[in-house]
């Protein structure tokens, strides 16, 4: 009884202007005005909030004062979350008419959260256990909570005593960035690993299974970090290390011993190696030994009490029935011995065969009215057939029983009766046993309907209706279609915005048994429609743009289709990182729903540098800088900028990733490079500017033109060639490239499979000369393969040909073809595949190239790539030179990293020209294709 009064007290509190003025009052006043008073915040966000109570609350002028819709009003307001405080003062109840006023202090939102001190634990990792979200309430009352999160997710991640230090600051009037400072302090060191009772294996061939053990390569190394949730995971690496060895009893326990003043533990594993299990079979006529082999589970989930054994001989006689033994034995020995002071359990399985039973044919008998060849389609009980056998499975012909009775059902047959027969022949030299088998079917009855009617459906709906449902008068009556067509009915509704009808089908048997009509018993309840949609959380990108793509149109009936597509396209758009939606008002079942979309925006202002080196640039140097979402209309403004030892390149632009509304990515750029080839006679200076388009179609498809007008100059480097003044004239060229790209490659980090494919095709038109007048077609191919887990199957292809179209045949060389080096052939340097008679690289109007490699995965990262190049120049327009292909392979080494490898290669030339070098090394950063 307290707790009820202490209940009513606290809504009377909360509540209080509401129930102020009941007792002086019998009949309630009418609403004079509806007044917002929003206290605080920016005139945007004010407006926005003005705009969005007012739709909310369940008063209008002249309505009656109703204290349920004041409490749904409340109620409402406060599950939009932007709303620290909602006052509505008390009422003058004895008056005829009352203004209501409602004062609104909108919440504080968090704009910015700033993590320091935090890796290698990352940011997204502390943010994960906190409740803090841009764009969401700021919870005052909650930093405690949070620093505790964050200090047990560190204590974890091996940090002893970490220090957590949560500032909230001011950002702007009712915005607050939150600074959660970190001192990680001193990381729980492991200090020892021992293992005892390993005899097969030694302590160091078992540590460098594990994650949580570091070798110590360097005086200044401190040790491996302790990560809890680790050591578990190593136990199952060593577990499943120890049972792929044929230890399938193997069992590893370990103890911590940690010593709180040096931060320091010690793990000690204790190693029950058990015996090595040897495995034989015999009588195994049908299936290859590798293949049983497949079914053993002891030597992946081991064989704890021989349970691991006898799941494995269920396995296997499963395998034999699927084949069609029906009568197979399949009994295992066991023996233990010792060998070289090492137990050894020898299990030895024997298999009886005992004939095989195959279907010769299968039938269907009583079924004349029927389509047999389609019910036979059914049946998976069938002869042999192009690689199918035929054999005899009695789960699937009991089954193939239920299917047959079930075809029969969904085509209206009531009472169907379905028993199957086999007659066996005697067994053959072969030791094969082949059956006839029989359906014989008694089917019943076709009910068919008389007559689909409507309750409770207008007639305009009616019609529409009677199109999108699948039975008919005159068709035969199926159950679950009737159940199919009325969720059908349903959905139809919830998109006319009856999202609250209730469709019930009732079954009606006319007088004579083989007829019947269904009638569907509607309640639509009222209509729903469309109260508003708002967005909250862009502190920076415009609404315009987060509604570009709005399906829900306000005032207009609820769709749910629609809903989802809202979803859909707020999420695709590029500088939105987070979006949560909200349906207000749909469990109250109220005739209007408000729609919320809080947003989290990606950081908008980017630096990015990157510094390396590979055997084709030597040094280099990278740096992009930009804003991600320039003047809040989700366009990128970016400015690159790449140095190496070749020259340098750069480029000023803008992107739209959403150009006309028409999910075309469109970027405008004017850039500047020079550049020096290795190897290359040459070089050339380009300045321009280019307009390029981009739209993905379907999931993997992109089509995109691109237009250029650059000016270009091609200059002389160290070369004994003779000069040809034309050549080396400044061109003014026009380009139109037209290219389509098809990628279903899982990672471009660490590719493992999928296809790639590019092809395009580029018009050049010279203003100046009529040198570069021409058409470069270009394709490209990837295709990435996993055979087995340690092993990568990677392939590339590369097309090219240039068709002159000026009066001119001869090219500027910096828009030849060229073949050699790293990306290409490697062995070959840089753009060295052809050398002419001056001894510098030639180029060629035509190139195919091709490579072949193999990716194997040794453990700890390190990775044995190897591979065969080949490629070919032609059309070089220089004479006496060599034009077949050549090839070349190699291997090397490649580390990998977080992103991507970093690898030295040896290429090495299996048809070297006279004179020509064997192979040389090649140095890279990332995977070469």
């Amino acid at each position: 009884m307290n707790k009820k009064i202490i209940l009513l007290i606290l809504l009377m509190f909360f509540y209080g202007p509401v129930f102020a003025g009941d007792a002086v009052k019998d009949t309630l006043p009418f609403v004079n005005s509806v007044k917002i008073e929003i206290l605080g915040g920016k005139p945007l966000r004010r407006e926005k909030l003005q705009k969005m109570a007012t739709d909310m609350i369940r008063f209008k002028k002249g309505d009656p004062f109703s204290h349920e819709r004041l409490f749904a009003s409340i109620e409402l307001l406060k599950q939009t979350r932007q709303f620290s405080h909602i006052e509505v003062p008390d009422q003058d109840w004895d008056a005829a008419f009352t203004d209501i006023v409602f004062r609104l202090t909108p919440s504080k939102l968090v704009q910015d959260i700033r993590v320091k001190g935090s890796f290698p634990v990352f940011k997204n990792e502390i943010m994960d256990v906190t409740d803090y979200r841009v764009g969401d309430p700021f919870i005052e009352n909650s930093l405690e909570k949070n620093i505790n999160s964050i200090k047990e997710l560190l204590k974890k991640n091996g940090y002893t005593h970490p220090l957590v230090k949560i500032t909230p600051e001011q950002a702007g009037g009712l915005e607050v960035a939150i600074l959660i400072d970190i001192e990680k302090g001193a990381f729980l060191k492991i200090s020892r690993i021992e293992f005892h009772g390993n005899k097969s294996f030694s302590d160091t061939n078992l540590k460098m299974k594990m994650n949580s053990y570091e070798p110590s390569l360097f005086f200044w190394s401190k040790g491996k970090r302790s990560i809890k949730g680790e050591i578990e995971k190593d136990i199952k690496k060593l577990l499943s290390f120890y049972r792929k060895k044929r230890f399938a009893e193997a069992v590893i326990t370990h103890h911590l011993e940690k010593n709180e003043q040096a931060s320091t533990i010690q793990i000690l594993f204790n190693i029950d190696e058990g015996p090595r299990y040897r495995v034989s079979f015999s009588g195994n006529q049908q299936f290859w030994t590798r293949t049983l082999k497949k079914d053993l589970t002891v030597f992946t989930k081991g064989n704890k009490n021989d349970f691991g054994l006898k799941k494995s001989l269920k396995n296997l006689k499963k395998r034999y029935l699927k084949a069609g033994y029906m009568d197979c034995n399949i009994k295992y020995t066991a023996k233990n011995m010792m060998e070289n002071g090492t137990p050894v359990r020898e299990i030895h399985i024997l298999i009886e065969e005992n004939g095989r039973n195959l279907v010769r044919s299968s039938s269907v008998k009583g079924a004349e009215p029927m389509d047999e060849q389609a019910l036979k389609n059914e049946i998976l009980t069938r002869e042999k057939a192009f690689l199918y056998d035929g054999p005899f499975v009695d789960t699937i012909f009991q089954d193939d029983i239920k299917g047959v009775e079930n075809y029969y059902r969904n085509q209206g047959f009531i009472d169907t009766n379905v028993t199957g027969d086999i007659t066996w022949d005697k067994k053959n030299e072969e030791g094969v046993i082949y059956g006839d088998v029989i359906f014989f079917v008694q089917q019943g009855y076709q009910k068919t309907i008389k007559e689909v009617r409507f309750q409770g459906l207008p007639n305009t709906l009616e019609e529409e209706v009677r199109q999108i449902i699948g039975i008919k008068p005159g068709e035969p009556f199926v159950e679950s279609l009737v159940q199919k067509d009325r969720m059908a009915i349903l959905s139809y509704l919830a998109e006319k915005g009856y999202i609250y009808a209730k469709v019930e089908a009732q079954v009606t048997p006319a007088k004579e048994k083989e007829n019947c009509s269904i009638e569907f018993h509607i309640d639509k309840h009222s209509k729903v429609s469309v109260g508003g949609v708002w967005v909250f959380g862009n502190f920076r990108t415009k609404d315009s743009v987060l509604k570009r793509h709005n399906t829900i149109k306000e005032n207009e009936p609820v769709s749910l289709n629609d809903f989802v597509e809202l979803q859909k396209n707020v999420r695709n758009i590029n500088i939105i990182e987070r979006a949560n939606f909200k349906a207000l008002g749909i469990q109250e079942n109220y005739d209007q729903l408000f729609f919320l979309v809080d947003v989290e925006e990606r950081k908008p202002y980017f630096f990015e540098a990157s510094l390396g080196y590979d055997t084709a640039r030597d040094a280099y140097l990278s740096v992009s800088i930009g804003d991600r979402n320039f003047l809040g209309m989700n366009r990128e403004l970016f400015w690159d900028a790449q140095i190496s030892g070749t020259g340098y390149d750069t480029e000023l632009g803008i992107k739209d990733f959403d150009f006309m509304s028409r999910y075309i990515s469109a970027q405008f750029s004017v850039y500047a490079s020079k550049e020096e080839l290795k190897n290359q006679g040459f070089g050339s200076r380009k300045y321009g500017s280019k307009l390029s388009f981009e739209k993905d179609f379907f999931q993997y498809l992109k089509l995109g033109t691109s237009f250029n007008l650059e000016s270009r100059e091609q200059y002389q480097v160290n070369s004994a060639k003779g000069v040809d003044p034309e050549i080396y004239d400044t061109r003014g060229i026009a380009k139109i490239t037209p290219f389509l790209t098809w990628s279903t490659v899982n990672s471009f980090v660490k590719p493992t499979k999928g296809f790639y494919f590019n092809a395009s095709v580029e018009y050049n038109k010279d203003l100046l000369e009529d040198l570069d007048n021409f058409i470069k077609y270009r394709v490209k191919a990837k295709y990435y393969y996993q055979a087995f887990p340690r092993l990568v199957l990677a392939f590339q292809g590369m097309y090219g040909f240039i068709q002159n179209m000026g009066i001119d045949s001869k090219l500027p060389d910096d828009q030849l073809f060229f073949l050699g080096g790293i990306k290409d052939l490697r062995g070959f340097g840089e753009n060295e595949l052809i050398i002419d008679s001056f001894g510098d690289p030639a180029g060629g109007k035509e190139q195919l190239a091709g490579s072949v490699e193999a990716r194997i995965d040794l453990g700890k990262n390190f990775e044995l790539p190897i591979f065969l190049d080949v490629g070919s120049l032609k059309d070089t327009r220089s004479s006496g030179i060599n034009e077949k292909f050549k090839f070349t392979m190699g291997t090397g080494i490649r580390y990998m990293t977080p992103l991507g490898p970093v690898g030295l290669l040896y290429g090495y030339k299996l048809n070297p020209e006279d004179g020509e070098d064997r192979g040389r090394f090649h140095f890279s950063i990332g995977y070469t294709f």
